[in-house]
């Protein structure tokens, strides 16, 4: 804070020299302004004047809406540098989200207000997940970031913004206890057998869905006793068609070596008679050709198998469980205790379990599982956690219970 003479503040970057003349100094985007004058008042004026013209000088006043620029940075800036099966899902996200509310405004009328308005409605619709809002968000402002950096913009309004993006923990996971396992391994093997090697290596190898879908057998391993991850099963739609394909893994850690555990040879020695016996009993009609054909695990057809196969199978096991129990619980005249829903996910979130169980160091889990961050790891072992004490408590409860 500058002074005169008198030891009066007179405002930031402005000075009395001591032949009573004053002098204004401020650096704008890199410009250095300095004046001089008698006047402090006017000086302090010109100073103002002199740092707007320094801003404008640098600024192009922007000829694109928020949504026309967004698709050309990212047709020129993220398109070359993501999977293409990412590039439908990726644009999606902003689409649905923010440029409802600000994609008709030019550039240079968007406000960080007005971003944080459209997160406070988006939130209290309840629509989108709270995850999908915040790469929303984080794609936004690396498009905002860019038009600053081409000078279509002073300041980036997506950065920064204070939102509660925070999931509740693991509030839509699912995982299943020992008992559990059993119950739906058993009733896997009883009612729904084409389909129990693959519940089983998804619960024991924690794969994700598309890992699953595009295992190759050059894959497995069945001598050394592990699996090579190389690629993924990818569903898309263009124009209202499905694709499917073979693509690049998640991540760079996707790639990784799954060792087997528990009975997994057995399982994969098991899918490798299916798979062979049918394709004898289709002949011509077995689906799995070109780049599918040696697929480990395929639908009863021969067809990949995509996340909706998998999760049809897994619904079918849990209604013939709740089935059969909802007729145990008439036949004792007691109110049924059903089995929760399962989806795909649920049976990696599974593997982690175990693996916290068996007291795995959590480096090793992350490696196993293929996540990109060990806080990933750290949030589901957090979270195990507090949910084994929670059991350990209840038990501890009933134990006193019993001795009154």
């Amino acid at each position: 804070m500058g002074k005169d003479l008198r030891g009066k503040k007179l405002g930031k970057g402005i000075v009395q020299r001591k032949d009573g003349t004053y002098c204004a100094r401020a650096m704008v985007n890199g410009e250095t302004i300095c004046l001089y004058g008698s006047n402090y008042q006017q000086l302090k004026k010109d100073l103002e004047a002199a740092k707007e013209k320094a801003k404008s000088s640098i600024f192009n006043k922007p000829d694109y809406t928020v949504s026309e620029w967004f698709h050309i940075w990212f047709d020129t800036y993220k398109v070359p540098m993501i999977k293409e099966s990412s590039i439908a899902p990726m644009k999606r996200k902003v689409e649905g989200t923010f440029l409802p509310y600000v994609g008709d405004r030019m550039l240079d009328e968007v406000r960080s207000i007005d971003l944080q308005i459209a997160i406070k409605e988006l939130l209290e619709a309840g629509r989108i997940a709270k995850s999908s809002i915040s790469e929303a968000l984080n794609r936004l402002s690396d498009c905002f970031a860019s038009a600053v950096n081409n000078r279509y913009m002073l300041t980036n309004p997506a950065h920064d913004l204070v939102v509660p993006f925070k999931e509740e923990p693991w509030k839509e996971r699912r995982w299943l206890n020992v008992d559990e396992i059993k119950i739906f391994l058993d009733e896997t093997k009883e009612s729904y057998p084409f389909w129990f090697p693959l519940h089983y290596i998804m619960i024991y190898t924690g794969m994700r869905i598309g890992e699953v879908g595009g295992l190759k057998w050059g894959d497995v391993h069945l001598e050394g006793g592990y699996i090579e991850l190389k690629q993924a099963l990818s569903v898309e739609y263009k124009q209202g068609k499905k694709l499917i394909s073979l693509t690049t893994l998640k991540t760079t850690n996707s790639y990784r070596k799954i060792p087997f555990m528990g009975q997994v040879k057995e399982m994969f020695l098991q899918q490798k008679e299916q798979v062979e016996l049918l394709k004898r009993e289709l002949k011509d009609r077995y689906r799995g050709k070109g780049e599918f054909e040696d697929l480990v695990f395929v639908t009863t057809l021969g067809s990949p198998l995509i996340r909706h196969n998998a999760e049809k199978t897994i619904n079918k096991v849990v209604d013939s469980i709740n089935t059969k129990e909802a007729y145990e619980a008439k036949r004792e005249q007691r109110e049924p205790v059903l089995f929760e829903r399962v989806y795909p996910h649920a049976l990696r979130h599974t593997f982690a379990s175990i693996c916290y169980a068996a007291k795995m160091d959590v480096k090793t889990t992350q490696k196993l599982m293929g996540h990109a961050k060990i806080s990933t790891t750290m949030d589901i072992y957090t979270y195990l956690d507090e949910m084994f004490l929670e059991d350990d408590i209840t038990k501890f409860n009933e134990y006193i219970l019993k001795g009154k």
